[in-house]
């Protein structure tokens, strides 16, 4: 079964795809998009992706299986990320210029609504049921959610999507994204101009906690299948920290290539892929414009765990997010 990453290379306008079965990332393939992709390219169950094109107000639709763009899709200005709901009828879209979120008919390839909130929003994700979104609102400090449950009836009305709650994250804040657990329960806020994330409880819609990551510049936020460990990357300081979410703390920190930003961690492989953002300056020994590749093993957080195998993939400019399709 073909195992593929997709890079997405802001500057240079591209995704970059990588055959990525056993962690080969061997390069297999370019694709032109629109300008300025921002976000991790979000997949159907078909192979159908979809990514946000910052600068050019669309959303471009690729195939994953002939490494082409196939459509664009016209939203709001300066759309900054996507989550697809589930049933992969619907995709939600946080367009960071006109301070709006927008659904989009994945069939119909067309926008049917927008929901107005507050100043940037920016990469959204949804629970596992599809009845809510949670939507980080860089500008105003608080994460938005959004009822969005109308979206999974047959004939929706699409005048019920809407905020039902603001979840302050504190001043000066400027949540970067919301990243839902895999058990539907936590949201992490990458808050990315504090040294702390926001624990929000998903269910109840409110803040639980505030985690100390030691730094700002937190941007994105992966978790283990069992919802008990975050990966949150810290663009400022170019590392991952693995926060234990039964304890609300860092356990552990490791290394990036520089100014990572997106990232996701493969089960499978037991792999955390983050995407070196930096647009100027390197660490020593480490490239930019890669994406960084750390083999934590099946039990990063262990007292005597190994310090993982790490290495850079060349990708295209200003990579921003990576995501894994498998078919």
């Amino acid at each position: 079964m073909p195992k593929l990453l997709f890079s997405t290379d802001t500057d240079s306008g591209t995704i970059t795809v990588l055959d990525a079965e056993e962690v080969k990332m061997e390069p297999i393939g370019k694709i032109p998009v629109g300008n300025g992709p921002r976000g991790a390219v979000r997949f159907t169950k078909e192979g159908r992706g979809f990514v946000t094109n910052h600068a050019g107000n669309t959303v471009s639709e690729i195939d994953a299986k002939s490494l082409r763009e196939v459509g664009r899709i016209t939203v709001g200005i300066a759309p900054i990320g996507l989550a697809i709901v589930p049933g992969d009828r619907f995709a939600v879209v946080s367009n960071a210029g006109d301070n709006t979120v927008s659904v989009i008919d994945l069939r119909s390839r067309e926008e049917v609504t927008t929901l107005s909130v507050g100043r940037e929003p920016r990469h959204p994700d949804i629970t596992p049921d599809g009845k809510h979104a949670f939507v980080p609102i860089s500008g105003s400090d608080y994460v938005s959610m959004v009822d969005i449950s109308e979206l999974l009836s047959d004939s929706p009305d699409f005048e019920a999507v809407r905020e039902v709650k603001r979840i302050q994250t504190g001043p000066d804040t400027m949540p970067y994204s919301a990243a839902v657990s895999p058990n539907g329960r936590i949201v992490v806020a990458a808050n990315n101009q504090t040294s702390y994330v926001t624990i929000i409880d998903a269910v109840k819609g409110v803040a639980k906690k505030e985690v100390d990551v030691g730094s700002k510049g937190a941007r994105g936020t992966a978790y283990s299948p069992d919802s008990l460990i975050a990966y949150v990357s810290i663009e400022d300081t170019s590392e991952v920290v693995a926060i234990d979410l039964k304890k609300s703390a860092v356990a552990r920190r490791f290394d990036t290539g520089p100014g990572p930003r997106g990232l996701l961690y493969d089960a499978l492989s037991d792999t955390i892929i983050l995407s070196a953002f930096a647009r100027t300056g390197t660490k020593p020994n480490r490239v930019a414009n890669s994406a960084t590749v750390l083999s934590v093993g099946p039990s990063p957080l262990a007292a005597k765990a190994a310090t993982p195998k790490i290495r850079d993939v060349p990708v295209g400019a200003g990579p921003c997010s990576v995501s894994i399709y498998e078919y």
